[in-house]
């Protein structure tokens, strides 16, 4: 792993386990065992960083879902399978402390990365016949499930997590202008 790959996670765990508040440049220097001067050669400031988590918990999200396509899977569903089955907690955490990070960013640009995949998820959806409010639904559907975890709010249980994919997908199958996201 670089060095660089470590400060990542180490932002990463230090958000999970202690709170955004605790996400400082000298703690994260320390837990990825390198000096702040160290830090900085990699990251210029915490804004640095914060765009830099984003950016891998995109990277890893759109990966994902890639895998979720090669299978047959059109982009939407794909999506939700990918936000609403998280196989891997760790990812999920990723782009949950990310997201977290982000939000709370004096920077508009790194919550902009994100409105842009948000954008991409509608377009796309559109260009698989899903209608728009349905596509919508599952977006935020999809965001509900991620806070319900980040804030450990009555996380739903992964047979829950299951109906409410099938559930979506039967909807999306159903609906009059949408046509097989699986061809």
């Amino acid at each position: 792993m670089s060095k660089r790959e470590r400060i990542l996670e180490e932002a990463t765990n230090i958000i999970r386990e202690k709170g955004i508040n605790n996400l400082t440049l000298d703690a994260v220097a320390a837990a990825a065992e390198i000096s702040k001067g160290g830090f900085l050669y990699h990251f210029h400031n915490k804004e640095d960083l914060i765009r830099a988590l984003n950016e891998q918990a995109l990277a890893e999200t759109k990966a994902l879902m890639d895998e979720e396509m090669k299978s047959g899977k059109g982009y939407t569903l794909a999506y939700l399978n990918v936000a609403a089955l998280p196989t891997d907690p760790l990812c999920t955490w990723s782009l949950a402390t990310s997201v977290l990070a982000g939000s709370t960013s004096e920077s508009r640009e790194v919550l902009s990365m994100w409105e842009t995949e948000y954008q991409t998820f509608l377009e796309k959806s559109a260009s698989e016949n899903i209608p728009p409010e349905l596509a919508l639904v599952i977006r935020l559907v999809c965001d509900g499930l991620c806070f319900s975890d980040l804030f450990n709010l009555a996380p739903v249980s992964p047979s829950d997590r299951k109906q409410i994919v099938q559930f979506l997908t039967s909807l999306r199958e159903k609906s009059p202008t949408s046509k097989s996201c699986e061809a």
